[in-house]
């Protein structure tokens, strides 16, 4: 009887299709004859065919590499940065808001509420370029718990509302809040014996490089 997978001269015919697949214990191929799909294990003979066909199995897909602010960061100002303390709301999927009352009002020098304080569409295009942290208000006053997270990022988009600002942000960093309590002068932040600035929910602008506030503490943003 004829069998499809024999050459008259008794040779293998050439393969319709070469599968190479991971599979359990190592790769797996399957070569097809005519609708005969044969399964191979064996480390060995996966070698000896894929020399016989001239057939390399497939390389794996590099992972992606991880995306880089570092130079998007360093092209924010450098003269002053966004500070926001939220209380009763996360910064959930990129966007938050927060109350006009606790706009640029405390711990703003009035240079800043003259240059951003009427969010025009110029004042708005200004702030998108301005480093940020967003805070959450310390779990203690002057302190919060190693475990407590704090954002740096920028903002991306600002929407003025009757009583509220919303905002969108892009986030490049998180590092623990606390480490800003210890440095409060370094960040520029108004304390006094009982309480920070981190103790209150608002938004303030704030004088300095955030870029070298950071680097100062031992976060760098790649």
């Amino acid at each position: 009887m004829a069998n499809d997978m024999v050459r008259r001269d008794g040779g293998l015919p050439a393969a319709t299709q070469m599968n190479i697949n991971a599979a359990e214990g190592g790769t797996a191929v399957g070569v097809n004859y005519g609708g005969i799909h044969l399964h191979v294990d064996s480390p060995e003979l996966i070698a000896n065919l894929i020399q016989m066909y001239g057939i390399a199995p497939p390389a794996p897909e590099p992972a992606p590499a991880p995306p880089s602010y570092a130079a998007e960061w360093q092209a924010l100002r450098t003269d002053a940065y966004c500070l926001f303390v939220l209380e009763n709301e996360e910064y959930d999927c990129g966007g938050f808001s927060i109350s006009k009352s606790n706009a640029l009002e405390r711990y703003t020098a009035a240079e800043y509420q003259v240059e951003f304080k009427s969010l025009s569409p110029a004042a708005r295009d200004s702030l998108l370029n301005l480093p940020c942290i967003f805070a959450r208000r310390n779990r203690s006053y002057r302190h919060t718990d190693k475990d407590h997270p704090v954002v740096v990022g920028r903002l991306t988009d600002i929407k003025v509302g009757m009583d509220t600002v919303r905002f969108r942000f892009n986030h490049f960093c998180v590092f623990s809040q606390e480490d800003i309590n210890e440095n409060a002068d370094l960040f520029g932040l108004a304390s006094c014996p009982l309480r920070n600035e981190l103790d209150e929910e608002h938004w303030s602008i704030r004088s300095g490089s955030l870029q070298e506030m950071i680097s100062q503490i031992g976060v760098d943003i790649e």
